[in-house]
Formats: C-alpha cells, sequence, structure tokens
C-alpha cells in the first residue's frame, strides 16, 4: 500500500463574499488553508457559513455551488465556492393567525427577538420551540406553528407572520404504574 502524500488545503475562495471578510468566514471551516484537507467535513464547514450568516443578518443566504480541485500530486486542494448572500435584514412587525387558545398578545410575550434587530435564525428557531412548548402545555401536542417571512416595503424590514393550526388538544387516557 502506498498512502501518497497527505493532500493539505492551499487555498480558500469564497466568490460573492461582501458583507464579511473572507478570512472571517474561513475561520468558521475546519478545512482552511495549510490545515490536512477533510472530505467528510466539507459539508459541515458550508453549513457552518450559513448558520454564520443567517445568524448576522442574512435570511435569504444561499451556497450557489462549490468545487474541490486537486494540483497533479494530489498534495495540495483548492476549495472554491459561490454564495448569494442576499440582502441584510432586520426583525419587523410579528403577527399571529389561527391562533384560539392563546391571544396574539400572550404568544408576543414569548418572541426571543426584538423589532429592529438584525435577523437571527437561531432566535426565529428558539421562538418557535417556545411558541410550541407553550401549546404543548395546554394538551395541543400537534400544534403547527410555521413562520412566514415577508419582506416589507414601507420599512425594509422582515415581517414574521405565525401561520397556527392548533388541531384537537391530546387526553391522557390511561396511566398504568409497575413495580
Amino acid at each position: 500500500v502506498s498512502e501518497g502524500k497527505k493532500a493539505k488545503i492551499e487555498e480558500v475562495a469564497l466568490d460573492g463574499v461582501k458583507a464579511f471578510k473572507t478570512k472571517k468566514l474561513v475561520k468558521k471551516m475546519k478545512n482552511r488553508p495549510r490545515k490536512i484537507y477533510l472530505p467528510q467535513e466539507l459539508d459541515n464547514d458550508f453549513k457552518a457559513i450559513e448558520t454564520f450568516y443567517k445568524n448576522n443578518g442574512y435570511s435569504e443566504f444561499k451556497l450557489e455551488g462549490s468545487s474541490v480541485v486537486f494540483n497533479e500530486d494530489k498534495s495540495k486542494v483548492y476549495v472554491k465556492a459561490a454564495v448569494a448572500e442576499g440582502p441584510l435584514q432586520r426583525f419587523g412587525a410579528t403577527t399571529f393567525s389561527g391562533n384560539t387558545v392563546y391571544s396574539s398578545k400572550i404568544l408576543a410575550e414569548l418572541l426571543e427577538y426584538r423589532r429592529g434587530k438584525l435577523f437571527n435564525q437561531e432566535k426565529l428557531d428558539d421562538t418557535l420551540r417556545t411558541l410550541q412548548d407553550k401549546y404543548a402545555d395546554k394538551g395541543y401536542l400537534k400544534a403547527l406553528l410555521k413562520p412566514e417571512k415577508t419582506p416589507s416595503a414601507a420599512t425594509g424590514a422582515l415581517d414574521i407572520n405565525f401561520n397556527i393550526t392548533e388541531n384537537n388538544p391530546i387526553y391522557v387516557g390511561n396511566i398504568d404504574v409497575e413495580g
């Protein structure tokens, strides 16, 4: 068995990046210059960049394509990716539709984000979990909450409407205790 040389990353190029320094984004990756190439980590690297963008105001961020090229003796690797950042967005108005169990005012108190702050996907996901937990407290385990993001033409912010399908509550029929 001849293993050959270890393939090291020579360069990581990110096309379409304007909002952040490429160096800052490359630091989020395990596959970065002067490190050994880990093909199994490449998808996680791109997900880390996407998460960073979506937690810093870019809800429409997309990875448009990527490629990995080796030199002739396969000792150097060149990673290239094309991204579309989309516009920088802030949280706008939040509304609720389809809710009858809880008023919109009660649900609004559970929001993990504030109007006017930079869009953050993590905070939106946390809010969704909190709202689902609130419904589960009253037995609505099958409640569906779907956030609909709509850019506001007037303010330029990202308005969010939580479309709620409450379904029926689930009741405990029997509890058996053994031992």
